[in-house]
């Protein structure tokens, strides 16, 4: 559940700020890696859409944002220079009715001015909250409008780095991007992710960007005798490059499990919506970036056949091989 409460807002917006330090720490010397312009463009899917500042009538679109280590301020960049900024203080109440703005505007710069916070319902089907900022400079009005995507939760997806592997467990959720970004440039030297106990998501649309990701990166993903890879967990497995799979699973409790989506927009489970509904196509559109036109298409609507949202399919070894989960 989201709250309409500034600090835990502003506080999602800080599990994508690792990576605008990263940037420049890894050179870009491969059209086909990772590049800054895949990060911000993932900023948009999950945050600030059409956020804009107005200082006395000239209006300035939000282009990147970052949160301080320690969470005392955040800062939002107008321009791509970065010259033109805004940098909000927070306190540690968990709510800030008002508080202080410092930031630099064209040939206007100014220090901790008073804000008030408004905060406004859910107007359409985009965003939850829209976040009214109202300061004052010698005269000159600013309004600051934040519109807050709805997202799901955070997951709890954890990655351990030992040399060239990194061991992926949790539930992804929408801070996978982050994590995908940091893993590119904190960690060069890792190629191998290692899949050990990743039960799904719960953020689908997310999941299914940030394995683009993974696969523009280069990445080979890896199951182990003792893995448990399940629903969007085994969609985002399928992002690797290479795929390599054990020779035999260690008991029933490890393999892939899949499952239909939950939910539709009629209510009704995928496997019963027909196939050619637009809640379909990201899925479609994926697998078969994943495994290729045709076996694509079949292995999504094959997981939503396989079992309703609320049970779960152990997939057998000959289903693997018709689906190509691993490329070995």
């Amino acid at each position: 559940m989201l709250y309409p409460n500034f600090l835990l807002r502003l506080r999602l917006l800080c599990m994508l700020s690792v990576s605008v330090i990263l940037f420049s720490c890894k050179k870009e010397d491969n059209e086909n890696k990772i590049t800054r312009t895949d990060a911000l463009s993932a900023y948009s899917y999950i945050e600030i859409p059409d956020s804009t500042v107005d200082l006395d009538g000239e209006k300035w679109p939000f282009v990147d944002q970052q949160i301080s280590e320690d969470r005392s301020y955040a800062t939002f960049y107008l321009t791509k220079d970065f010259e033109n900024y805004l940098k909000i203080f927070l306190d540690n109440s968990g709510t800030i009715p008002s508080g202080k703005v410092s930031g630099h505007l064209n040939d206007i710069e100014f220090e901790d001015v008073d804000f008030e916070l408004e905060i406004e319902k859910e107007k359409n089907t985009k965003v939850d909250f829209v976040y009214n900022l109202k300061a004052n400079l010698s005269g000159k009005a600013i309004h600051i409008a934040m519109s807050i995507f709805k997202i799901g939760g955070l997951g709890s997806t954890k990655w351990t780095v030992s040399g060239k592997d990194v061991t992926l467990n949790g539930t992804i959720g929408f801070d996978i991007w982050n994590q995908v970004l940091d893993l590119y440039y904190r960690y060069p030297e890792v190629t191998n992710i290692i899949f050990d106990d990743v039960p799904g998501s719960i953020a689908n649309e997310i999941y299914l960007k940030a394995g683009y990701l993974i696969r523009k990166a280069g990445y080979t993903t890896q199951a182990l005798s003792n893995s448990e890879i399940a629903s969007g967990g085994v969609d985002f497995f399928l992002a690797g490059t290479k795929r390599i799979l054990p020779d035999n699973w260690q008991n029933e409790n490890s393999g892939f499990f899949v499952h239909g989506w939950c939910c539709s927009a009629s209510g009704l489970e995928p496997s019963e919506v027909a196939e050619d509904t637009p809640e379909h196509r990201p899925f479609i559109e994926y697998s078969e970036d994943m495994l290729g036109a045709g076996i694509g298409r079949d292995f999504y609507f094959f997981t939503l056949h396989a079992a309703p949202s609320y049970e779960i399919h152990r997939m057998t070894d000959a289903e693997i091989k018709k689906y190509k989960i691993g490329t070995d």
